[in-house]
């Protein structure tokens, strides 16, 4: 091989190396981001089968409500919709508006897919839906959760941040405290 084919080998080994590199600083970069810029919801959970064991380590979130009601746009199956979110009087974030375009005078809105439509009713998927738990915690971290989510007396509900139609779920309390404070020995 002539020098210039070693140097040539050189230069796209290091750009490989590079390239793997930027991507996930990358996507630590955009999800950290959503978290400072984003503002902070609280949405309200409810129960569902936690029974999965190929999932892996982490919590199953179920939001209520994921359904809003309109006046008059029509949405079809799989669509792209972006929901803007009011504080209600508990204090817990619900939808206020969804529209097809994305909001111009804000960057704290989400994008959701439509489920279906029912009437003036449409369902949405929230685009996140785990909170993942380190797997000694996990079994603990699941019976606290559900057993909390079945009894009506407590609020179960979702630190989320929410950036330009994307979201993190920061954290899963229970009225008020971190669901892995609780489960600490």
């Amino acid at each position: 091989m002539n020098k210039w084919g070693k140097k040539s080998l050189i230069v796209l080994f290091v750009g490989m190396i590079v390239l793997q590199l930027y991507v996930p600083v990358s996507m630590i970069f955009s999800l950290e981001t959503i978290v400072k810029k984003g503002g902070a919801y609280k949405l309200l959970m409810t129960p569902i089968d936690p029974n999965d064991p190929f999932r892996g380590k982490y919590l199953i979130l179920n939001f209520n409500p994921s359904a809003f009601a309109l006046d008059k746009e029509l949405f079809d199956y799989d669509e792209l919709a972006y929901v803007q979110f009011v504080e209600n009087a508990a204090g817990f974030h619900e939808a206020a508006l969804i529209s097809k375009e994305i909001p111009q005078n804000t960057s704290q809105y989400l994008e959701v897919k439509v489920q279906y439509q029912n009437g003036d009713t449409v369902f949405f998927n929230y685009p996140f839906d785990r909170f993942y738990v380190e797997e000694f915690k996990a079994k603990n971290a699941e019976n606290y959760y559900f057993e909390s989510l079945a009894d009506t007396s407590m609020n179960c509900y979702a630190s989320v941040a929410i950036y330009n139609g994307k979201a993190v779920v920061k954290d899963v309390y229970i009225n008020e405290t971190p669901l892995l404070k609780l489960i600490q020995p």
